[in-house]
């Protein structure tokens, strides 16, 4: 008492005033606050033990690992079955069609309009008052070898432009009544083949390839055409073999082949009563030794188009 007597001499009852005692009887009481502890709440004791245990976090990121596998592997078989259904589907898309046509069953140009690269267009025996654009990768053939007859109401018979590869066979291409034909085919930054194709009618030529244009002939009957048989502009290219160009440019007296780039690849094919010789020059006479070159009409060859 006498010690807070004078700490409150000391500085009034207002403040506060620290007093320590430093007797030894004091010195058991001093220790024993010291060492008391603070008490730890039971929530934090458990966070601080989970943490602080390696097994705990090894479960876990485990259990997080199996579930991210599983995810993984379910992504990867939806995957492998979509890309196989997408395989499948594309095969049967790209195999080849065969796509037929009769005069009674739609036009040529339908079944073109229609057909993907790689189809075939087959067209059965009848007239077709109609003129073809080609398709890329398409091939147009008549059912019968010079059955199918296709009647041009057009001055163009057959256009093919800007195609890689597209196949003609078999058919006979001439102008429907009344009509004028200017052309039968005409190619256009095209390649093109023309196998056992015949053509008839035409004022200005049979065939004609534009400087980009290149065409493969086989086994073609290209006949009676008031213009030329064949017309080839600067540039472009053309092989023919055993093929037959008669009586063309008879009127006109024009020869049966006019071409104005370097001499076409010709074998075992037969120009004859033409309106004028080939114009081949120095090139004529080893031309005329794998070709027949006569101003008589050649026989008609046991494979004509036409059916008689």
């Amino acid at each position: 008492q006498a010690i807070i007597d004078a700490a409150n001499e000391r500085g009034g009852k207002d403040n506060i005033t620290i007093a320590i005692l430093t007797a030894p009887e004091y010195a058991g009481a001093l220790g024993k606050t010291q060492e008391r502890e603070l008490p730890v709440p039971a929530s934090a004791e458990r966070v601080a033990a989970q943490s602080a245990s390696p097994a705990y976090d090894s479960r876990w990121w485990a259990l997080v690992a199996v579930v991210m596998l599983l995810l993984a592997a379910a992504a990867a078989l939806q995957y492998w079955r979509l890309s196989k259904e997408a395989r499948l589907l594309s095969l049967l898309l790209k195999q080849p069609r065969v796509l037929r046509v009769s005069p009674h069953l739609g036009a040529i140009g339908q079944a073109l309009a229609a057909a993907r690269p790689g189809d075939l267009v087959l067209v059965g025996a009848g007239e077709y008052r109609e003129s073809l654009v080609l398709r890329d990768g398409v091939t147009v053939s008549a059912e019968a070898l010079g059955a199918a007859v296709l009647a041009s109401p057009g001055p163009v018979a057959v256009l093919a432009r800007g195609l890689t590869t597209a196949r003609l066979q078999g058919l006979r291409i001439q102008p429907a009544s009344e009509a004028r034909l200017e052309t039968g085919i005409l190619a256009q930054g095209a390649a093109i083949e023309l196998d056992q194709v015949e053509i008839t009618g035409a004022l200005s030529a049979a065939v004609h390839l534009d400087p980009t244009s290149q065409a493969t002939i086989h086994s073609a009957f290209i006949h009676d055409n008031p213009g030329t048989g064949i017309r080839g502009d600067s540039g472009a290219w053309m092989s023919m073999a055993t093929s037959v160009l008669m009586a063309n440019g008879l009127a006109s007296r024009i020869p049966a082949l006019e071409w104005k780039s370097a001499s076409p690849e010709l074998t075992g094919n037969a120009f004859g009563n033409n309106g004028a010789p080939l114009p081949l020059g120095a090139e004529r006479g080893s031309v005329c030794a794998r070709n027949l070159c006569s101003d008589l009409p050649p026989p008609r060859p046991r494979n004509s188009l036409r059916q008689e």
